[in-house]
């Protein structure tokens, strides 16, 4: 489906502005011989840049050809300049990783305070950012110690997220999934997951599943960190996992479908794995969201434009593993409904309180180039870049919450950005003549649109560095 691929092409020039961004702004901090390797790798990204960018001015530059174009020409094509982003990020090896941004910790520590009933709170943890290019959790190994002399030091838990994402907030909403597995796995949720097991191995026996208990046992984890991320964060979560991860692959590999033997190349077999296959989480995470009502006509316009995607791969899913993933939806009902018992309750009372009214207003400033956090007496001069009116006090009725900015900042990704560029090709830049060829038109929109993605990610950031949301870590305001 051309929507799709054009979709995956556009994830993909994403990730290249993001890897090449990082490599620009680490390189000013860097003194040492490791700058010829960033100008090495910097310079391959704006090949693989100009490349990518060909795809689009030559598939997507006529509105009246799209759906016309030839789709195995242009998977081929994209799968060549996924190969080679592949490679690229392989070197982030040789190269230093920066820390992570100070508000990632704030995004985590705000869903923590706001969010998470206070028994299965766990605080002691640190953020890192990592050279491969996903997130993960993970626990510090302790020594096995005679002595207790070091028990006094707590091991906190580590959650690590892509350095590609350091200064991409639309794509921060990923690291608590990682957190949900902090949860998951503490010593608070123990007797719950040791009865959630054992549910599930009673319904593995009754219905003749052929799946390890260990694979089993993760799959719960992570159908159970997934809903943690979608019923706190909402549709921010779905649109970066549907960004980062379903965009990134082949539907081969994300029904984990692989190829039988190099002797039978065409035939392909399911394979259990300890992820639920990628296109079953996006179902469930559908579901869930449809539970919770949060806030889904915000995304309308865009949901009307993934709706063919999101049918086509409920085919694949059916005609394609059409034994097995029952027991992945019946894994997501088992999670979903266990933890939403009031003797429990971490993904009840509709956690996702998503205000749309400070949503839309927050769209509404971005429209007219304005920060989008909440801002009281500008003393400080913080508006001076961002408003004509020198003078002007910027202030909302009620703070902003920093989901509330990373949502509002995905509607404008989304309706002003993705879908101009798609259903108005060569009208995506204002004023620009009809004479001009295509291509030239489509190398300026796209040009346009780096511009308005790199603006729109440090006004986030700006905005929620700079906005009242500090005063909950000093006690000036209520939480909401």
């Amino acid at each position: 489906m051309i929507i799709n691929q054009y979709l995956q092409t556009i994830s993909l020039f994403i990730k290249i502005i993001d890897t090449r961004h990082y490599l620009i702004e680490t390189t000013t901090l860097e003194k040492s011989e490791n700058i010829d390797i960033f100008d090495i790798m910097i310079s391959w990204l704006n090949k693989l840049e100009k490349d990518t960018a060909d795809i689009i001015k030559i598939y997507y530059s006529r509105k009246e050809i799209i759906n016309q174009l030839d789709s195995e020409r242009i998977s081929n094509d994209l799968k060549d300049s996924q190969i080679s982003f592949k490679c690229i990020l392989e070197n982030f090896k040789f190269i230093p990783i920066q820390t992570p941004n100070d508000i990632l910790k704030r995004l985590v520590e705000q869903t923590i305070k706001i969010h998470v009933p206070q028994e299965f709170k766990i605080e002691n943890f640190i953020l890192k950012n990592i050279y491969a290019f996903n997130f993960s959790e993970s626990e510090m190994k302790k020594p096995p110690f005679n002595s207790d002399e070091t028990n006094k030091h707590l091991v906190p838990v580590v959650l690590s997220m892509t350095a590609v994402y350091i200064d991409n907030p639309l794509l921060w909403p990923l690291i608590l999934h990682e957190y949900g597995h902090a949860i998951y796995n503490s010593e608070k949720n123990r007797k719950n997951a040791t009865s959630l097991k054992d549910q599930i191995k009673v319904l593995k026996e009754e219905e003749g599943i052929g799946i390890e208990d260990n694979q089993i046992f993760s799959n719960i984890a992570e159908v159970f960190s997934d809903l943690f991320g979608i019923n706190y964060y909402g549709y921010a979560y779905f649109f970066a996992f549907f960004f980062h991860e379903v965009l990134s692959k082949d539907v081969n590999a994300l029904l984990n479908l692989k190829h039988k033997s190099k002797e039978e190349p065409d035939k392909l077999i399911f394979e259990h794995t300890s992820h639920p296959p990628s296109l079953i989480r996006l179902q469930y995470m559908l579901k869930e969201l449809n539970k919770n009502d949060n806030g889904s006509h915000i995304f309308d316009g865009f949901n009307e434009f993934i709706n063919p995607i999101i049918d086509e791969y409920n085919n694949k899913i059916l005609t394609e593993i059409p034994d097995n993933n029952t027991i992945y939806f019946k894994i997501y009902d088992l999670v979903s409904e266990y933890y939403r018992e009031d003797s429990i309750n971490i993904f009840g009372n509709n956690k996702c309180d998503v205000d749309t009214k400070v949503v839309d207003q927050l769209y509404s400033y971005l429209n007219d180039k304005l920060p989008i956090g909440t801002y009281i007496h500008d003393e400080a001069g913080y508006l001076k870049d961002f408003i004509n009116n020198k003078n002007k006090n910027f202030d909302l009725a009620l703070p902003s919450k920093i989901s509330d900015i990373i949502i509002s900042g995905w509607k404008y990704f989304l309706q002003n950005i993705i879908i101009p560029l798609y259903t108005n090709p060569n009208n995506y830049l204002p004023n620009t003549p009809i004479d001009k060829k295509d291509k030239k038109i489509m190398e300026a929109n796209l040009e346009k649109f780096k511009i308005e993605y790199l603006y729109l990610l440090n006004n986030i950031i700006y905005s929620i560095e700079t906005s009242v949301i500090t005063s909950y870590y000093s006690g000036d305001n209520n939480d909401r």
